[in-house]
């Protein structure tokens, strides 16, 4: 059996032993606290500082994003315009160029449709004269033919005439001659007759 003191020495010590350990534990529970406090802290600022530079990543992603389809709009744009001012340039040349080609194409055509009425009319002047001429010429074919017809006819009727009157004249004088021939004839009778009586 152990003496009071020494038990009561046991007992101090092993409490100083017991405290010294709580000390010791909650040192070491107050150091860890500390450190995974600090690696809380730690880690949360690297968390900060990530998300801060994830943050400007973004931002300047989303800027540069944004400058870009700025640009890409911007170019699109001004590509848009060139293509709608080159369109209308050469919607105007081709309008241009086909109202000239259409003017002139009217011009043409009314310069042939000039020198067709023109041709038509010449050659209907033409015509006209032609049959004008043909008209005169057979107008005086059939004057001259009349003519000639009615000189013939007059110099038939002056033949005739002048056989009718030479045959009458004729007849006449035929007549004429055997009348007196028949009263020559007839006074020689008589002669003879008053020849004989007086015989």
């Amino acid at each position: 059996m152990r003496p009071p003191s020494l038990q009561k020495d046991q007992r101090e010590q092993r409490d100083q032993r017991e405290q010294r350990d709580q000390s010791k534990q909650r040192e070491q529970r107050d150091q860890s606290e500390q450190r995974e406090q600090r690696d809380q802290r730690e880690q949360r600022e690297q968390r900060d500082r990530r998300d801060q530079r994830e943050q400007m990543d973004q931002r300047e992603q989303r800027e540069q994003r944004e400058q870009r389809e700025q640009r890409e709009q911007r170019e699109q744009r001004e590509q848009r315009e060139q293509r709608e001012q080159r369109e209308q340039r050469e919607q105007r040349e081709q309008r241009e160029q086909r109202e000239q080609m259409e003017q002139r194409e009217q011009m043409e055509q009314r310069e042939q449709r000039e020198q067709s009425d023109q041709r038509e009319q010449r050659e209907q002047r033409e015509q006209s004269d032609q049959r004008e001429q043909r008209e005169q010429r057979e107008q005086m074919e059939q004057r001259e033919q009349r003519e000639q017809r009615e000189q013939s006819d007059q110099r038939e009727q002056r033949e005739q005439r002048e056989q009718s009157d030479q045959r009458e004249q004729r007849e006449q004088r035929e007549q004429m001659e055997q009348r007196e021939q028949r009263e020559q004839r007839e006074q020689r009778g008589v002669r003879r007759s008053h020849y004989d009586v007086a015989l």
